[in-house]
């Protein structure tokens, strides 16, 4: 039980909020030339929605590109695109409701991020709101925290 416990992800009320700063990687200006549609079984299901970035540079963790696309009331699903080799990766747990905050120049990413609860939803916060924090290694995204502590960062939004 104890184990269970403690491989669960954090849930805080007044924790310490990660920070971009924690997470840091290097940054360079090289722009996504084609994408490799093979590199995940959904890709091409997203193909034109993933197109509009070539040619572009990473906007998240040094040299990916985050990018996102509706998929329903209160729903953003995102992929992460790999400028140097076109790789698409698209995480499961990477799917938000009220979008996303994230920096070029580090590998965490924030889903759901709120700065004001009361402004967003009056006195009335959803059951299933936390924000959800994450660090992306390359592969996959393992979750660091979910909170319901405003976003105090600042950070890009989609």
């Amino acid at each position: 039980m104890l184990g269970l416990l403690l491989s669960m992800p954090l849930l805080a009320a007044d924790a310490d909020l990660p920070a971009f700063a924690d997470f840091p990687v290097n940054t360079g200006e090289q722009r996504l030339q084609s994408i490799d549609f093979d590199s995940h079984p959904e890709a091409r299901n997203f193909r034109t929605r993933l197109e509009y970035n070539l040619n572009e540079t990473a906007n998240f963790a040094g040299h990916y590109i985050l990018t996102s696309w509706g998929c329903g009331t209160m729903c953003q699903m995102i992929a992460l695109i790999d400028v140097n080799n076109g790789e698409v990766f698209m995480p499961p747990e990477l799917v938000s409701s009220l979008g996303f905050c994230y920096r070029r120049d580090s590998s965490m990413l924030i889903l759901n991020p709120v700065q004001d609860l009361e402004e967003m939803f009056g006195d009335q916060v959803p059951a299933w709101f936390n924000m959800l924090y994450y660090q992306w290694d390359g592969e996959q995204v393992q979750q660091l925290l979910e909170t319901r502590e405003p976003v105090i960062e600042d950070c890009d939004f989609f």
